[in-house]
């Protein structure tokens, strides 16, 4: 959006609002203040008024995107509406674990795929926990597999970091947790949908944390192994723990072969 700044008036030429004068005394000079104020319009076009709000407030974005979409008229914004500015409005706010929650409602009731992943792409996989997993199942649900694959992808790709001191290893540890069994019951056709698309999204998280894991593995297992390396390890083997039992849970045959075929290459001599 174009924008311009426009004054009619030099500083030299206002009228002060007030003044402050202080003589002379002995260890500094005369001292003079004056204080202006000067006003601003913004104005912008209509159709800008949630990409200009949803930047200033995201969390309102979020909370005005569900309640547009329980109306008649609908949402009214596209992908293209919070591409410029969301991923780093939104990152000032990501490390509030609520704030994931909130989007994911706000994705799903947008029913958009494009506009959900602007809206989900600043996340990283350290974000989501068990209470995410409903969600996450309903957006699988509505948008397909194949969509949902893409955004964990990249999730998983962002830079291995500590997280309010959460790990990758430490979250690969509740994968057990994410990957129980569901529990969605009935034989109605949106009930075998929904757990159907459950399913699909436990696997996927399986399948994409291991690539993770092997990489920790082959790092720490690669150092020279003194007591630091050794503790890492034992806390690397719980979470190696964690994915085999979710892969089990989850028939993940191709984590299970991978898991085999990397103890075999990474054996310790006898």
């Amino acid at each position: 959006m174009e924008s311009d700044t426009g004054s009619a008036t030099t500083n030299s030429a206002l009228t002060p609002e007030g003044s402050e004068y202080e003589g002379y005394q002995g260890n500094y000079g005369n001292t003079l203040e004056r204080w202006y104020r000067r006003a601003a319009v913004v104005i912008w076009p209509r159709s800008k008024d949630f990409a200009v709000r949803a930047e200033a407030a995201p969390s309102w974005a979020l909370d005005e995107l569900v309640q547009r979409a329980q109306g008649p008229d609908g949402i009214g914004v596209t992908a293209d509406d919070l591409k410029p500015f969301w991923r780093q409005t939104i990152s000032a706010l990501r490390d509030d674990r609520s704030v994931l929650a909130k989007t994911l409602a706000a994705a799903h009731a947008a029913g958009d795929p494009d506009l959900a992943t602007i809206l989900l792409e600043p996340f990283t996989i350290e974000h989501v926990a068990a209470r995410h997993l409903s969600a996450l199942t309903d957006l699988t649900a509505t948008f397909g597999i194949a969509w949902t694959t893409s955004l964990l992808e990249g999730w998983f790709t962002v830079k291995m970091h500590h997280y309010l001191g959460f790990s990758r290893a430490d979250w690969i540890r509740q994968l057990p947790e994410l990957c129980a069994r569901p529990t969605i019951t009935g034989r109605s056709r949106a009930a075998q949908e929904r757990r159907a698309a459950q399913e699909g999204l436990q696997r996927s998280l399986v399948t994409l944390a291991w690539p993770s894991l092997a990489l920790l593995l082959s790092r720490t297992a690669s150092a020279q192994p003194t007591s630091t390396e050794r503790q890492e390890l034992e806390k690397l083997g719980t979470a190696l723990s964690a994915c085999l039992r979710a892969a089990i849970t989850v028939e993940a045959s191709d984590v299970l072969t991978a898991v085999a075929k990397f103890s075999r290459q990474h054996r310790p001599p006898c």
